[in-house]
């Protein structure tokens, strides 16, 4: 007791050691329709979801949120795919995709992400039917939009979520020839740095190895990858409004706004002025490469900026690295896709720490080719304030590296369906998820307001997933048995936020599953609502009567004050017949 109430870490003992930590309920239903759309047990038929939720804007925005979250997901398994056994550069990996893809309209669709698929540039890429000169205008653009995914993945974004690299799906390394040559280019970058200065002798092999590896990763992992939409922004010294407002939006980049990490280029300043923010310092002697230099080779942070910049110029003389000039003089370096090497690690390799490496003291994880592991294996921690060095770990078969291997997966296309809609779009999207078929737009998934609790007709379906409990049972029972029909056997998930109302349901499930649904009623003291449903009684047993002519229109109703018209006959009726 004492120790909880003082938060104490069973596993180290700290006190205020423990944090509890939950996902969001749109994280949640994302995470599940990635593992139902991934399941390769599962039919390609069942693979769709009814999705509901209370309000409008939530509909709305978790439509497009687990949209976007499963693409990078399907797009992380094509890309396995596209690799198979082999090795492959960017450049090949990327062209690869689109061969692989063929000319399948579902395949195709599937590769870029949903903030373009739809829009008229894009449709060319996987419409067979759009015009020739369309369809190539429409390729060479998803062409430059996917080389540029595939950049991020195995660069800025490797290090981030469940990529391909920290699930042991791919290694990836920056290839630098033949074995061996890290050592020879740390050596020639040695031997050409000020000798008067860095009167260095004896550096072991393994020491300048570990220095220049630790260097080439560092850049391809900072994002440090040259595409011709990062051009003006590196030339630009590295002005976000290049990859934010002033990116090319008809191309489809996407955008680097504040607050998203952006590709970040080593680079040597001119002169004596500061290098803009954006950039990586070489030089600067609290730069992480000064750092990384001093730690390696057992120099000062100091001596470190002249090896440094004797490094990036001997890689860049190698042609490992190629360079930019920027309008104010500074010298940006970066890597070619085509430097860039990628393969699949088999199980094997990865039980036995052939591709990764952990941190002794923070267990920050290194992924990373067999080369890499083997030059990096022993070398202080990639964290510069961490007192560690790396080691060889096991990297053990997961989840979402089955998930990559697998070919199964199906993404998802979500549509929301509110009452804002105007009719023809929500007809038109209860259609295509009725019928599905090889339209690559049909959603797979709806997120819905009570809209779809009862009255229309989507077909056969098992999923239903509640992104909210409604507030009474029978809401309840209206939602989850869309689910089921055909069968019987349906899947229902509900998701409870953590706060409010809905946080005594977590403890007595059954008062909303198995609890009394009320009949709808009225107060007999409300009196226009008695009215209504008088009126409303009236009509409808006009509406029975087979010989009686129904009016045409509100205009034929309200329009004619004769003795024989409609309205008439409904007045008469409410007085005469009152009784009954």
């Amino acid at each position: 007791d004492e120790q909880s109430r003082h938060d104490v870490c069973p596993a180290c003992g700290a006190t205020d050691g423990i944090r509890f930590m939950g996902s969001a309920v749109a994280t949640q239903l994302s995470v599940t329709l990635s593992n139902l759309f991934g399941d390769r047990n599962l039919d390609a038929g069942e693979k769709k979801a009814l999705m509901f939720t209370d309000s409008v804007q939530d509909a709305a925005h978790r439509a497009g949120f687990v949209q976007a979250r499963s693409h990078s997901l399907s797009l992380r398994t094509a890309l396995r795919g596209a690799l198979g056994a082999g090795e492959m550069d960017l450049t090949e990996l990327a062209q690869s995709l689109i061969v692989r893809a063929g000319t399948d309209p579902m395949l195709r669709y599937q590769l870029l992400p949903p903030d373009i698929v739809d829009r008229d540039e894009f449709i060319g890429f996987w419409n067979p039917d759009m015009h020739p000169n369309t369809r190539r205008a429409a390729e060479n653009k998803a062409k430059r939009r996917l080389q540029f995914d595939v950049d991020l993945e195995f660069g800025l974004q490797s290090r981030t979520g469940r990529t391909l690299e920290l699930t042991g799906s791919v290694a990836a390394e920056v290839y630098l020839g033949a074995p061996r040559r890290a050592v020879i280019l740390g050596r020639r970058a040695v031997d050409k740095a000020d000798s008067t200065q860095l009167p260095l002798t004896g550096v072991p092999d393994v020491a300048l190895a570990r220095w220049v590896r630790g260097v080439v990763e560092r850049v391809r992992t900072r994002g440090g990858i040259h595409h011709d939409w990062l051009r003006p922004y590196v030339e630009k010294n590295a002005n976000r409004y290049h990859i934010w407002g002033g990116r090319p939006r008809g191309q489809g980049m996407p955008a680097f706004p504040k607050g998203r990490a952006a590709p970040a280029f080593p680079a040597l300043k001119s002169g004596s002025g500061a290098l803009p923010e954006g950039f990586d310092p070489i030089t600067a002697t609290t730069s992480w490469y000064a750092i990384w230099t001093s730690r390696c080779l057992d120099v000062s942070p100091s001596d470190g900026t002249f090896l440094a910049k004797a490094l990036f110029a001997e890689l860049a003389e190698q042609m490992v690295l190629s360079t930019v000039i920027t309008e104010s003089g500074s010298t940006v370096y970066g890597l070619a896709p085509a430097t860039v090497a990628v393969s699949a690690p088999d199980l094997e390799a990865l039980l036995d720490g052939r591709h990764l490496l952990a941190c002794d003291v923070c267990q920050n994880p290194v992924p990373g080719s067999a080369t890499t592991i083997d030059e990096l294996d022993g070398a202080p921690c990639l964290l510069t304030r961490c007192p560690g060095s790396l080691h060889r770990a096991v990297r053990a078969d997961n989840f979402y590296r089955r998930l990559y291997d697998s070919a199964e997966m199906k993404r998802v296309v979500a549509r929301e369906h509110t009452s804002l809609l105007p009719d023809k779009i929500r007809l038109d999207f209860e259609n295509a998820f009725k019928h599905g078929g090889t339209n690559p737009q049909a959603p797979n998934v709806l997120v819905a307001t009570p809209t779809l609790e009862m009255g229309i007709d989507i077909g056969d379906l098992s999923t239903v997933m509640l992104g909210s409990l409604p507030r009474s049972v029978s809401s309840y029972l209206q939602r989850v048995g869309r689910a089921g029909r055909l069968t019987g056997n349906s899947l229902v998930l509900a998701y409870v936020r953590g706060r409010g109302e809905h946080l005594p349901k977590l403890f007595e499930p059954l008062s909303v599953i198995q609890g009394e649904v009320r009949p709808p009623a009225t107060f007999l003291s409300a009196e226009e609502i008695l009215q209504r449903q008088y009126i409303a009684h009236i009509v409808d047993r006009f509406a029975r009567n087979p010989q009686a002519e129904p009016p045409k229109d509100a205009r034929a109703v309200l329009g004619d004050p004769s003795p024989d018209s409609w309205l008439s006959r409904l007045m008469e009726t409410a007085a005469v017949d009152a009784a009954m």
